[in-house]
């Protein structure tokens, strides 16, 4: 693959960057009998939202927004998005969700605390969080389902993301440095037994640049996410 430049990208042209990141064009179906809930709170940015809507119903997943405030025993699958802020009296009912068997999509901030120096759990497997010193960023997709119908394995993240350490958690892809193309040290995907976690924050992502990538990203999160945990309630499509 040849190498991108970070001193020409522009943030301007999304097209641009499409044209450098190949991409397969497919969407995984995802049609799940299971129940899926997305945490929302005040200071959740619009970017954010309209992202989680548009990618949802426009795959025809269903879905409902909960407050931290709300009980998670109706559901299998909770997103956590981008910004959201977790109340206290949330942890445990989120700690109680994953041991009755429920799975997590988490991006960017919403796993921290409320002054983002940790993971509010320790169920990400991860810590030391921090902001990126760079942004766009390259980040570089292990094969398996997490990378299906994305024909690129490096791919370009046009939002600032968070630098984190890993304290268990599996790497799915790797954040890479802008001055060398090499691995930074620091995990852009990471799974830790039923929680997922992207670094960048994907959902705004996709709202303001529509880079395709960013879409199959998550849907193939979720895709793993339930075949993994979930298997005799889902058939994913071929």
């Amino acid at each position: 693959m040849q190498r991108r430049s970070f001193i020409s990208l522009s943030l301007c042209t999304a097209a641009g960057l499409w044209a450098t990141t190949p991409f397969s064009g497919a969407s995984l179906p995802f049609k799940p009998p299971l129940r899926l809930a997305v945490l929302t709170s005040e200071n959740t940015l619009t970017d954010t939202y309209q992202g989680v809507v548009e990618l949802l119903t426009g795959n025809k997943i269903p879905f409902e927004f909960i407050s931290s405030h709300q009980e998670l025993e109706p559901y299998q699958l909770l997103i956590l998005p981008d910004h959201v802020c977790i109340h206290d009296a949330f942890i445990s009912r989120f700690e109680a969700f994953l041991a009755r068997g429920g799975t997590v999509l988490a991006s960017f901030q919403a796993g921290l605390t409320a002054d983002f120096s940790r993971f509010f759990s320790p169920a990400f497997g991860l810590h030391a969080p921090k902001l990126a010193t760079y942004s766009p960023g390259l980040i570089r997709i292990k094969s398996g389902l997490i990378n299906r119908h994305i024909s690129d394995h490096e791919v370009v993240m046009i939002e600032r993301g968070m630098q984190v350490k890993t304290a268990g958690a599996d790497v799915l892809g790797q954040s890479l440095s802008p001055l060398t193309g090499e691995p930074d040290g620091f995990p852009a995907v990471t799974l830790c037994n039923r929680v997922m976690y992207f670094a960048h924050p994907v959902f705004a992502e996709y709202h303001k640049f529509k880079t395709p990538w960013s879409k199959q990203l998550i849907l193939n999160a979720l895709n793993l996410l339930t075949e993994k945990n979930h298997p005799k309630i889902l058939t994913i499509p071929v």
